[in-house]
């Protein structure tokens, strides 16, 4: 879902309310996203600034970006330092009024313009500037000149050919997108203008056409300008065009709604709901596309509940998914490094076969010393097996060793490695079942709901020694039994550490 240009202009109207309220000490929760209080006697908010690649926008938020997964800091440990960007919004923001809040036309960009005392008691302007644009997204604090102080995000020559965003430097916007102005013309003008298009060539679709030759537009909005003008925005756009007219009343109502909240400051945040009630999508005013899809419109009372309740569920989804996946291939090495495990150890407890071979040549050499000599490298001896046969057995023989020193050696060499592969059966047995509980562990992971749910297995796993815990300060508890909580009825409990080790 696109934070778009109609999404920031309601925010940016959100924030025009607080001007004059004075902004206090920012934090970082996350790498990609600042929060800036806005506080003044009676009211204040914080304000999100989130530059993340697929969930980049501003808003008010009552929930806060959740801190990453790492364990807090124990006793010994110090806390990470600030970045540089956040020390800057710190020195140089702290304390500052907010003076303006700017939107340039029709882009995801917001000014956010703030009168600061400067070290030596001057009145200094600066400006904040958010661009929410996708994987590009950035803040970027400069100074009344337009210079470059820092950016949450520096870019250089070698990213970014057309500007860098160095300090130091002039910032430079970003370039604006070509294309029709829906604001810059009146009814009639709109008409001529569609006549003077160019007609679309290839396959491309009607929603990728409007995106290339309309200001403003995200492909929600493109499809809604489609929609309203009882359009396929996925045909081809040489087809449903072929009267360029046939567009007018789409992007007659996108001149509405841009006038309405980049003009006027009025937006109607509105929530879509899927048929098991989980918000899908959002806007800054109500929208006829969804209801083609299933969803049901429900208003919200701002949109900073609206966009904290819509990413929320997808930031917490994704923080699920990483989880999830950093954790299982840790589990898979595990798995991976007992099944190498095992297949030795039972290659050691396939040796049995080989000792009672050799307790039984020394059996043969005791039945027949009256018949050996000594010296002799192998002797074909007589063995009676159950049915009172007796069966030849060419015994292998040390000509240094007498004959019965020979039976001696063999019976030592029949105790030790049966002593060795029972040991490794043994060993075997316990790593089949530390297997068992591993791949039990991998069942529950996949079918994992929660953060919470994940944590909680990495910790047992590390605790059972498994895998090494995520984060420094981790907890770290090498033998014992590590038992399943929540849920887990009928799991094994996890096999102490090491178990099977002396069959590697």
């Amino acid at each position: 879902m696109n934070f778009d240009c109609l999404a920031l202009a309601a925010v940016a109207a959100e924030i025009r309310a607080l001007t004059g309220c004075r902004a206090g000490r920012a934090s970082q929760p996350e790498p990609d996203r600042v929060i800036l209080p806005l506080r003044s006697p009676g009211r204040g908010r914080d304000l999100l600034l989130c530059a993340h690649p697929r969930y980049a926008r501003v808003q008010f938020t009552v929930r806060p970006a959740a801190q990453p997964s790492s364990p807090a800091a124990q006793p010994g440990q110090t806390t990470p330092e600030p970045s540089a960007f956040l020390s800057l919004l710190r020195r140089r923001l702290d304390g500052a009024r907010l003076a303006a809040v700017d939107q340039p036309h029709l882009e995801r960009i917001l000014r956010l313009e703030f009168a600061a005392v400067d070290e030596v008691k001057g009145l200094v302007r600066l400006v904040l500037v958010a661009e929410v644009m996708g994987k590009h997204s950035n803040l970027v604090l400069l100074d009344g000149s337009g210079t470059v102080l820092d950016a949450l995000k520096r870019v250089t020559r070698r990213v970014n050919r057309y500007r860098e965003v160095l300090p130091g430097r002039p910032y430079l916007a970003p370039p604006s997108r070509p294309g029709l102005d829906p604001l810059g013309l009146d009814p009639a003008g709109l008409e001529s203008a569609l006549r003077d298009f160019p007609a679309p060539t290839g396959n491309v679709s009607l929603q990728d056409w409007l995106l290339s030759h309309t200001q403003g537009l995200s492909p929600v909005l493109a499809r809604e300008v489609a929609a309203r003008a009882g359009l396929d925005p996925d045909g081809p756009a040489a087809l449903a065009l072929r009267d360029p007219l046939r567009l007018a009343p789409g992007l007659k109502w996108l001149q509405g709604a841009v006038r309405q909240v980049l003009t006027e400051g009025r937006a109607e945040p509105t929530g879509y709901l899927d048929p098991e009630g989980r918000l899908a999508a959002f806007s800054a005013l109500p929208l006829c596309q969804f209801a083609a899809a299933g969803l049901s419109p429900r208003p919200y009372p701002d949109m900073g509940t609206l966009l904290d309740e819509f990413y929320q569920g997808r930031e917490q989804g994704e923080r699920l998914e990483q989880a999830r996946q950093g954790l299982s291939r840790r589990l898979e090495a595990a798995i991976g490094r007992l099944g190498r495990r095992l297949a030795l150890q039972e290659r050691a407890a396939a040796s049995g076969a080989e000792a009672e071979r050799l307790r039984e040549w020394g059996e043969i050499i005791t039945a027949h010393l009256h018949e050996l000599s000594p010296g002799a490298a192998s002797a074909r001896l007589a063995r009676w097996d159950g049915s009172g046969q007796p069966q030849e057995v060419e015994v292998p023989l040390d000509p240094r060793l007498s004959p019965a020193a020979n039976a001696q050696a063999y019976f030592a060499r029949y105790r030790k490695l049966k002593a060795a592969a029972q040991g490794a059966s043994r060993q075997a047995e316990a790593t089949r079942r530390e297997l068992e509980y591993l791949e039990g562990t991998a069942h529950f992971l996949c079918q994992a709901r929660a953060l919470e749910e994940v944590e909680e297995l990495e910790r047992e796993l590390s605790r059972a020694g498994y895998v090494e815990a995520a984060g420094a300060g981790a907890e770290q508890a090498g033998g014992g039994r590590a038992a399943m909580r929540g849920g887990s009825a009928g799991r094994a409990a996890a096999p102490r550490r090491g178990a099977g080790r002396k069959g590697r």
